[in-house]
């Protein structure tokens, strides 16, 4: 029950509650679904940054499931040409990137011999330099899977995405123990 003498608590509607419906409205226009597709989705610097890759094989693993494939001594001859000019264009960095592999497995190694205390900057600054060159080539197989797909039929390439997922994918336990 209310007393006599007392007030009713009014709603202030204050500057700071307008400056927040205000951005908040702003917010919501920018990021509403029909106003994405019209404009598509933002842009990045690097893709690879928040993505999910899409699994992707060498050209040589797709090569080994010829057989399975189907594939014609067209579609044969034309992924070993591009297989030949993954190797080629990517054999610096690949390379590159495996005698970075081993420095930072030494460094790992002996600073877990050792057992000195590692901060975190510095594992960041030592991992930095594989982190790139793991990113690159992921890259380039990325690119390159996506262009052998694009030498396959419809069903072909149903299949070698499907082989893909299964060779990418964790296997259960009872695989493993095998």
């Amino acid at each position: 029950m209310r007393q006599e003498g007392s007030r009713r608590p009014r709603l202030v509607i204050g500057p700071g509650l307008l400056m927040a419906l205000l951005v908040s409205a702003i917010i919501a226009y920018l990021y509403m679904p029909s106003r994405q597709q019209k404009h598509g989705p933002p842009k990045v610097e690097h893709q690879l940054v928040g993505r999910v890759p899409q699994p992707a094989l060498t050209i040589a693993e797709l090569l080994k499931e010829r057989a399975k494939l189907r594939l014609s001594r067209e579609q044969l001859t034309k992924l070993r040409s591009l297989d030949a000019r993954w190797g080629r264009d990517t054999q610096a960095d690949r390379k590159e990137l495996g005698a970075a592999e081993r420095r930072l497995d030494r460094w790992l190694r002996s600073v877990q011999q050792s057992g000195e205390r590692v901060t975190q900057a510095e594992l960041q600054q030592r991992w930095q330099e594989y982190s790139r060159l793991s990113a690159k080539v992921a890259y380039w197989r990325r690119l390159y899977w996506k262009m052998a797909l694009d030498l396959l039929m419809p069903e072909q390439r149903r299949q070698s995405e499907d082989l893909a997922r299964r060779a990418l994918s964790p296997r259960p336990k009872e695989e493993q123990s095998r």
